[in-house]
């Protein structure tokens, strides 16, 4: 018997995924001011494009091939973000939805 592909669920996965990489951006704008490098509003940007680019991915249909990439680009943005607890936990909550998503696929 082979599993049917929910689409509700893959992209209310997806959905979350982007939600989660907004909310660690709008949680950096709270901190940036703070920040002599520069370096976080790099980050937050880098952020809130994977949060449209993961949103792309709800449109169309499962790329696992997408999916991988946004996964890969999180896990580098991930190894960059100072150690600020609630945007890393938000970065590795939406790598986790994108990671189940792509069982949808």
């Amino acid at each position: 018997m082979t599993a049917k592909r929910d689409d509700k669920s893959y992209k209310l996965l997806i959905l979350e995924a982007s939600r989660y990489l907004n909310q660690a951006a709008i949680y950096l704008n709270t901190i940036i001011n703070r920040d002599e490098t520069g370096s976080l509003v790099v980050i937050r940007a880098s952020l809130r494009g994977l949060s449209k680019q993961v949103i792309d991915l709800s449109i169309y249909d499962c790329n696992m091939i997408e999916i991988q990439k946004v996964i890969n680009r999180v896990e580098k943005i991930i190894d960059q973000i100072p150690p600020v607890p609630q945007v890393m936990q938000y970065a590795e909550l939406a790598k986790e939805n994108l990671i189940r998503a792509m069982a949808y696929c």
